[in-house]
């Protein structure tokens, strides 16, 4: 290990026992309960597709200022920008090799140490679950999550549709705690679209609350993914438009008429201009949409006299392309708008008020440093890092770099530092085949759009062996030898692997 991650550790022991207790006594000042926690995400949404990042096109008040009211992070990463791997590491802050969840639809392994709701449940907390969950496979995304091991600890409600991208009123559903599918349209006669039912489910879960527990309720939406729909014709893959509308005008008017202002690196003139255009009008409609409920759940905890005792944190999945950099896919790239995703942290009696942080946190910080926020011990078996002292602290220098990786495709390493975004493919001669660069180094202070890759740039040999460095240390910690979506196909029958799914993937692959 690197001696940077061990002084790290050791002061993150240090710091946190200390900062723990203080913030244990500040809490005992304000508050005899335990805080709350409201932790909701969104899925597949960029870093600068929120106000408080700079964006001054999109429309998210409510999060602006819940970032005002807290800690807003500009150096928050999806590690593995994908769906699952991102899911299964906030739900064990366990590295991907460990947790099983390497790549989309394969279940997060249970009984392999504490989870999240783990931890929760066993410091009084009431746990339940709303939304897209994609943790469990069993051979289909199309099944319930029984109640037991594949929940991993939410011992409360549990509503969810597991996965799917198909938001229209008359598709949306959920599975019921006997394993039957209900439609929303049945439940909701007005006919909502998907993110409007589970925020629904959601209010009347708050309204509804009145346990002595604290709780700890997590929300999940699948917007602003792409969804299922024609777009435009020139463009692969889903996109963000319906032949049958999702998105009602109160959602896309404020969009409507607006000179959309590309990414720099996309053409903002022509004819695919102006179809592209209507693509981030729709993408940024849901967000909008998805703001607008963050809005309604904080209404309700300040109605119930919450508010001040909870914890709410807001991040995404990961990050959304959209076309920029000839991309043909929305994620699974090391460029910032698939990585970088928004992160902010309110807590009136626990977080201090309007920070702006620039302190690196990965997806497997996430689960640690919450459960320190909310002065609960961190499980042996979680590999990120506390990050709570630091934050409570205003120390943003404390981590120096994060690893990326994808094992999916033809796979890739790096590390994201404050200055640099650095990666390397794992099979270099399949990476020239890519729509996307993969080998890349772009120093983001001073290239924010990432339009000049500089690997391999003599200019910048010295930064370029640097990052390397750190990105093989990042994996000799993990033990991660260079696997690829190849390695992994050796090992598992692709039906079988998500049916009966026990091994730890580094296990497997070393015993090959």
């Amino acid at each position: 290990m690197d001696k940077r991650m061990i002084v790290g550790a050791i002061c993150t022991l240090i710091l946190g026992a200390n900062c723990m207790a203080n913030s244990e006594k500040h809490l005992k000042n304000n508050d005899k309960r335990k805080p709350n926690l409201l932790f909701v995400f969104s899925d597949q949404q960029a870093y600068d597709m929120i106000g408080y990042s700079g964006n001054k096109q999109i429309r998210t008040p409510n999060l602006d200022k819940l970032s005002r009211e807290g800690v807003s992070f500009s150096n928050a990463v999806s590690l593995c920008p994908i769906c699952t791997p991102m899911r299964g590491m906030l739900m064990s802050g366990q590295h991907p090799l460990y947790n099983g969840c390497w790549t989309n639809d394969v279940p997060l392994l249970p009984e392999n140490g504490t989870t999240f709701p783990q931890a929760l449940n066993m410091a009084g907390y009431e746990t339940a679950y709303i939304g897209k969950w994609h943790l469990y496979g069993g051979g289909t995304r199309d099944t319930g999550i029984p109640k037991g091991k594949n929940r991993h600890g939410f011992n409360g409600t549990f509503l969810t549709n597991n996965v799917t991208v198909d938001f229209r009123p008359e598709s949306c559903f959920y599975w019921d705690d006997n394993g039957k599918k209900v439609f929303f349209k049945d439940v909701y006669k007005d006919h909502p679209w998907e993110l409007e039912a589970q925020t629904r489910q959601a209010e009347t879960w708050l309204e509804n609350y009145d346990n002595d527990k604290p709780f700890a309720l997590f929300v999940s939406w699948h917007p602003p993914h792409d969804y299922l729909g024609d777009g435009c014709p020139d463009i692969p893959g889903r996109q963000y438009n319906y032949n049958t509308s999702v998105l009602d005008s109160s959602l896309l008017d404020p969009y409507k008429g607006m000179d959309i202002v590309l990414r720099p690196d996309i053409d903002n003139t022509g004819k695919m201009a102006d179809c592209i255009k209507e693509q981030y009008r729709n993408y940024m409609a849901m967000i909008t949409a998805c703001d607008a409920s963050i809005g309604r759940f904080i209404k309700i905890l300040k109605g119930k006299g919450l508010y001040s005792n909870t914890l709410i944190v807001f991040t995404s999945d990961h990050g959304d392309m959209l076309g920029s950099h000839g991309a043909d896919k929305p994620k699974q790239e090391p460029q910032d708008y698939s990585c970088r995703v928004p992160l902010i942290m309110s807590g009136q009696n626990i977080l201090p008020k309007n920070k702006k942080s620039e302190l690196l946190i990965g997806t497997m910080d996430l689960m640690p440093t919450i459960l320190g926020l909310l002065n609960i011990k961190v499980p042996e078996s979680v590999q990120g890092m506390n990050l709570s002292p630091y934050i409570l602290s205003g120390n943003d220098s404390a981590i120096e770099s994060l690893p990326i990786f994808m094992f999916v495709g033809n796979g890739w390493r790096g590390v994201y530092t404050k200055e640099w975004t650095y990666a390397e493919s794992v099979n270099p001669k399949v990476s020239k085949d890519r729509s996307v660069e993969i080998n890349v180094l772009y120093n983001r202070q001073k290239d924010p759009g990432q339009l000049n890759n500089l690997y391999n740039d003599k200019n910048f040999a010295i930064v370029q062996k640097k990052l390397t460095g750190l990105t093989h240390d990042w994996m000799t910690r993990f033990g991660d030898k260079g696997f690829s979506n190849s390695d992994f196909s050796n090992i598992y029958d692709h039906e079988g692997w998500q049916k009966n799914y026990t091994d730890r993937p580094i296990d497997l692959l070393n015993k090959k």
